[in-house]
């Protein structure tokens, strides 16, 4: 798991998820973004909020839990967050954050695979990127 100096890695637009209960992987969905974007990619970041099913949680395949088709329920905000970086009035996810589905799976982050060397570096410059656009954005939206 890679870190910042902030703490864990940000996850932006298109990061890969799985839910314990799913049998496939999917990806995060963001059709809005919250007007601060991650580098490499200049993917927008995701926030507490972002849970919304069809919206930004995509369905998971077939559900262990229910026996059915995968139709994620997810009524709660993200845990795990990085609640330094509040973005649109909603903390930063991160890889280590997570999301609860009332039908018993946990919905969760798949870290980058990367160097952890790299990927440290990468964030610790990325981290600082993002508070200062945070922090322009908030000065610009009040």
């Amino acid at each position: 798991m890679s870190t910042t100096a902030s703490g864990p890695a940000y996850t932006p637009r298109g990061t890969k998820c799985k839910c314990s209960k799913g049998s496939s992987p999917n990806i995060l969905n963001l059709p809005e973004d919250h007007g601060v974007a991650y580098t490499p990619g200049m993917e927008p970041l995701l926030n507490a909020n972002d849970h919304v099913p069809g919206r930004h949680i995509l369905k998971f395949g077939f559900c262990a839990a229910m026996r059915l088709p995968c139709a994620p329920v997810t009524p709660l905000a993200w845990i795990n967050v990085n609640k330094k970086h509040i973005l649109e009035g909603a903390p930063a996810l991160t890889e280590q954050s997570k999301l609860t589905c009332v039908k018993g799976g946990v919905i969760s982050i798949i870290p980058v695979n990367a160097g952890s060397a790299q990927i440290g570096e990468r964030n610790q410059a990325d981290g600082d990127k993002v508070e200062t656009i945070a922090s322009a954005v908030e000065a610009v939206n009040p």
